[in-house]
This record gives structure tokens, C-alpha cells and sequence, in this order.
């Protein structure tokens, strides 16, 4: 089971895979308060990414993802958020497999407080 950050949540595949963390874009900037060591993948566009982005994340488009592994940061946890969370939902399972410790961030992109934005 890959760990939760806030409460504990996860999402779980029901098929007996890894369960995936859970936080909420609204507690976005809680959980990275309380994980210096975490990272912010952001798998929207590059345009989406230029106009509003939290601050030191990284962008790949979840389209990318395979292509530019080498690129996904580091940081652990590492926490993966798109515009509405259907891409950050695609991109959570991949890395997951791919074995990094990951945390989906449900929710659309204005639900991340403004403090941690760009």
C-alpha cells in the first residue's frame, strides 16, 4: 500500500494492486507543509502550465509521461494534480507502477490555494 498523507485516504483498485493515496486540492498546501521532502508533478499542458502552476512543480503532460520518465521528480511523496483530475488520475496509476510513491490530488486546479501558486 503506497502511504497516505492526510487521514489516511487512499483509493483502492479492487483488484488487489497498490492502493494510491488521496488528498484533496483544497489540502494541497497542508500536505506539502507537512512533507518537506515531497515533490508536485503537474500533468497538465505546457500552455495550462504557463498560465497559473503551483510553485516548483514540475510539468510533464500525462501524454509525455513514458517518454520523459527519467524527468518525473524525485521527491517523496510525490504528488500528482491536472486541471480536473482525470489526467492526474491516469498519470498516478502509471508512476505508481512505475515505482514511485505517489499521492493523486483530487479536485480542479482552482481548488489549490493561491498561496502555493505561481
Amino acid at each position: 500500500m503506497i502511504l497516505g498523507i492526510l487521514g489516511g485516504d487512499a483509493v483502492d483498485d479492487g483488484e488487489g494492486g497498490e492502493d494510491i493515496a488521496l488528498e484533496h486540492a483544497a489540502q494541497l498546501a497542508e500536505a506539502l507543509a507537512a512533507n518537506p521532502a515531497a515533490a508536485v508533478l503537474d500533468v497538465r499542458g505546457a500552455g495550462e502550465f504557463a498560465a497559473d502552476h503551483v510553485k516548483g512543480a514540475v510539468n510533464i503532460a500525462y501524454t509525455r509521461l513514458a517518454a520523459r520518465i527519467s524527468e518525473v521528480p524525485n521527491g517523496s511523496p510525490l504528488f500528482i494534480h491536472c486541471g480536473s483530475g482525470l489526467r492526474a488520475a491516469f498519470a498516478t496509476s502509471f508512476l505508481a507502477v512505475e515505482g514511485h510513491e505517489v499521492v493523486y490530488v483530487n479536485g480542479s486546479f482552482g481548488e489549490i490555494p493561491a498561496g502555493i501558486r505561481k
